[in-house]
């Protein structure tokens, strides 16, 4: 836990050491599933600390090593997508939309919205993807994915709802993957996405005026 609010505040020199010291304890006592969290954890630290891909990739190789469970899985591929790893995400995505349960097959269609905007900006497709994601499962992440989306298409009215529903859910964020694994985290860039499109969405009002005061209302009821 600490580490996880360490690099939620932006901080990753002060978890690798934290995280180095519990993997050495973790593997002293055979806690495999701990092990690859910290290792996962690591991963992420070095990607927001600036580390290349270079660095980061082995880290990710090594937590996938110790587990292949879904949280770790899905952890991955969303790092392979952040540092342009593109097809190491791809085959996470294919074997995860390609199962039975639902969760699993909704995260495979979160990493392939992901991959949509990442790889060739078609925000479009993207959300089209998340939003069948939603309806294979509602989760924090794939709205907080499909809000990014949004955001990048200059859709303030629907980024902010979904930055707001995120908000109104932040107690799932503690444990994303529902396995008492904390992921606070991934929620460090929630404040300043929604001040962007909060922000954006009031400066298009004014510089719109009425007229596209009305085309927002009027999307925003055909929405619903």
């Amino acid at each position: 836990g600490l580490a996880d609010m360490a690099l939620w505040s932006g901080d990753w020199a002060q978890p690798e050491a934290i995280l180095k010291d519990g993997i050495d304890i973790d593997q002293d006592i055979g806690n495999v599933r701990a092990v690859a969290t910290k290792k996962m954890m690591l991963a992420y630290a070095a990607w927001i600390g600036g580390r290349p891909a270079s660095e980061v990739v082995p880290r990710i190789d090594e937590a996938l090593a110790a587990s292949s469970r879904m949280t770790h899985e899905v952890q991955a591929a969303m790092l392979f997508v952040e540092i342009g790893e593109y097809e190491r995400a791809r085959g996470i995505a294919n074997q995860l939309s390609g199962e039975l349960d639902s969760l699993r097959r909704a995260y495979g269609a979160l990493i392939e919205g992901m991959l949509l905007g990442a790889e060739g900006g078609e925000h479009i497709p993207a959300i089209d993807r998340l939003h069948e994601a939603l309806e294979l499962a509602d989760t924090w992440l794939i709205r907080y994915h499909l809000g990014q989306q949004y955001l990048a298409i200059e859709r303030y009215t629907e980024a902010m709802s979904e930055f707001t529903a995120c908000r109104d859910r932040l107690g799932e964020a503690y444990s994303l993957f529902l396995d008492d694994v904390p992921t606070f985290r991934y929620t460090a860039d929630l404040g300043r996405l929604s001040r962007q499109a909060e922000y954006a969405m009031s400066a298009s009002l004014v510089s719109g005026g009425p007229a596209l005061r009305g085309r927002l209302e009027y999307e925003d009821d055909d929405i619903e």
